[in-house]
């Protein structure tokens, strides 16, 4: 049979008759001390950002928005973006006229563009295609 969960203090009881009944004491209460004290951590990067980590992220994004240009004005030369999954590194992405190998995250900010279409190359239905052609 199943036990109810114990508590430190007893649960209160609804009264048979509410002018006679006892009442069960309130919970204790904590009133400081170890029980009230509490250590703060704080996330990396969670504190005030100052003008040098705003840089960083600026030039990290200002990279990869160069890196998308770049594979989507070779993909309007012609190129075509294919995908092939690697056991030991997962999802591979090469342009198919130069054999570059295009890192994950920028061929799925490629992929999301309304002028890159996917060709319909897919293994399995429903899946994500392996082969994307820019759109004249």
């Amino acid at each position: 049979m199943h036990q109810p969960a114990t508590y430190p203090y007893p649960r209160r009881r609804e009264p048979e008759n509410p002018d006679t009944a006892e009442q069960c004491p309130a919970p204790p209460r904590a009133t400081g001390g170890a029980a009230m004290t509490r250590h703060v951590t704080w996330r990396r990067g969670g504190g005030v950002q100052t003008a040098a980590t705003l840089r960083g992220k600026h030039r990290r994004l200002d990279r990869r928005a160069l890196s998308v240009e770049a594979v989507v004005s070779r993909m309007h030369e012609g190129a075509r973006l294919h995908l092939h999954h690697d056991r030991q590194r997962g999802p591979v992405w090469r342009l198919s006229v130069i054999g570059v190998e295009v890192p994950d995250a920028i061929a799925q900010l490629v992929i999301q563009r309304s002028d890159i279409a996917d060709c319909g190359e897919t293994l399995f239905a429903g899946c994500l295609g392996q082969t994307f052609r820019a759109i004249e």
